[in-house]
């Protein structure tokens, strides 16, 4: 989870996200990238197929792309490098994948694995490439990430490839991959990106302390959320353990897809690329909601950022956090000797949201014909059933191909909770994905982190916060590369 970064003064902070901004994005010249990132448009239900373009009857029309138009044989001896920024259990996986791909395909290309270990590491990876003059056939982070790199590096296009008849998914696979995963990146004619292991963001649950303190059942509105939060801080402050004294309720965390569900479950709306203006009813009741929980002494901050060894001592009966989460929360359960029984649900305010889905996605690197079909192969099979399932059993991930779960029904039965997330995902919306969401993500958790350290009898309310909110992002409106 991400930790609020603070300054001393609020109009110093917010001036510093302005002035950083500016000149991040005044270095960046025009827009260099094959395709654009970050963009949306509405998806049917119908496979995506390539649009035919008319020309004159004097000039005939191609088959096919012809950055398509590759002889297998000329495929033979591709090598594919692939930057992630996965580390451990998942970059191992990654490695494995890439020796099986290499060792089985008929084309003869051999994949090799970069992981670099987080996201930020992945972009600085790409900087030494260019400078090297060696860029690698496929990244794996957020589109706006790459940004900063604009007009030194470009992606492709990835639709001709997905819908080619002959190297693209047919029909029946291209519907067994749910809209909410391509809509994003989907967008007049361009593919920019495709999802490879999205993670949902959820409420981790104690159902046995929930119970104790007289809950039939999970809050079902937000009155018994807050009487939830409020009687587990009043339970922790009033027994005899003086460690625990001022815990129990809603351990804050302001991670931006976090704040964005709180938003979503107030009835804010999102969307993919543009951004909604936070001052208005939504977020005036949503971060006024987590606002009072602290003026209640309902909520509290803590000192480590991960959440499992204050969940498995009662330090807090609700967390929110990422199905990526849930083996790490499961061993901590057992590691201390907690019986205590728990779930997962989304988000609850004003209404049940739809729980938001999220996470670094597959992008290809311009290169030569060869590499670029090489590139796509292998991303097609990362979006395998039997490549997809892998990729949960490890991560935990939200299967981009339906028909992975029917390979997971062993796994689903041994992790009840990571089934729950699945099934919560048939409404599920996909966190911003522009740009500007890139910058404004920071600009909001500070707005909120600075919120919450109100005193009771501060004047500054929720929406004077949000205003200030939405004013700097107005300022940054258009300033994007």
């Amino acid at each position: 989870m991400n930790r609020p970064f603070t300054l001393k003064h609020p109009l110093a902070r917010l001036l510093v996200v302005v002035l950083l901004a500016s000149v991040l994005l005044t270095a960046c010249g025009p827009q260099a990238t094959a395709t654009p990132t970050g963009e949306t448009s509405d998806m049917t239900e119908e496979p995506i197929r390539a649009t035919a373009t008319s020309a004159p009857e004097a000039t005939p029309t191609p088959s096919r792309p012809v950055h398509l138009d590759v002889d297998r044989a000329d495929l033979a001896g591709s090598v594919v490098r692939v930057v992630h920024p996965w580390a451990g259990e998942m970059a191992d996986l990654l490695d494995s994948l890439a020796t099986q791909f290499s060792l089985s395909n008929e084309w003869d290309i051999w994949v090799e694995m970069d992981p670099v270990g987080s996201e930020s590491m992945v972009v600085d990876s790409l900087r030494a490439d260019i400078v090297n003059q060696d860029l690698p056939g496929i990244v794996v982070v957020h589109p706006y990430l790459l940004d900063g790199l604009n007009g030194q590096f470009a992606t492709v296009n990835l639709l001709d490839y997905y819908a080619d008849p002959s190297w693209g998914l047919s029909a029946e696979e291209q519907a067994d991959i749910r809209e909410v995963f391509l809509s994003p990146y989907l967008s007049a004619g361009q593919l920019s990106a495709l999802p490879v292991a999205p993670q949902a963001t959820l409420f981790f649950y104690n159902q046995t302390w929930i119970q104790e303190l007289g809950f039939a059942a999970l809050p079902t509105n937000l009155t018994d959320l807050q009487k939830m939060f409020c009687d587990a801080a009043y339970a922790n402050n009033r027994d005899e353990v003086d460690r625990n004294d001022g815990t129990g309720g809603w351990m804050v965390n302001l991670d931006p897809n976090v704040l964005l569900s709180w938003y979503s479950a107030f009835g804010g709306e999102l969307d993919p690329v543009d951004l909604p203006e936070f001052n208005n009813a939504a977020g005036q009741e949503a971060y006024g909601f987590l606002e009072q929980l602290r003026a209640k002494g309902c909520a509290w901050e803590s000192v480590n950022d991960y959440p499992y060894e204050y969940f498995a001592n009662r330090l807090t009966i609700l967390f929110a956090g990422e199905t990526g989460q849930i083996p790490y929360l499961k061993n901590w359960m057992a590691s201390s000797g907690s019986e205590d029984l728990w779930t997962v649900a989304p988000f609850r305010g004003t209404t049940e949201s739809p729980v938001m889905v999220d996470g670094p996605v597959l992008q290809m690197v311009a290169g030569t014909p060869e590499t670029q079909l090489a590139s796509w192969l292998f991303m097609r099979y990362l979006l395998s059933p039997d490549v997809q399932a892998q990729l949960v059993r490890v991560g935990y991930s939200i299967p981009v191909r339906d028909s992975a779960l029917t390979l997971l029904e062993d796994f689903a039965g041994q992790n009840p909770q990571w089934l729950l997330a699945y099934q919560f995902t048939s409404q599920a919306e996909a966190a911003p994905v522009s740009a500007e969401w890139g910058l404004k993500q920071w600009v909001l958790q500070d707005a909120i982190h600075r919120l919450l350290q109100l005193d009771v009898n501060d004047e500054l309310k929720p929406a004077d916060v949000l205003q200030e909110v939405d004013a700097v992002l107005k300022e940054m409106e258009g300033t994007t590369p």
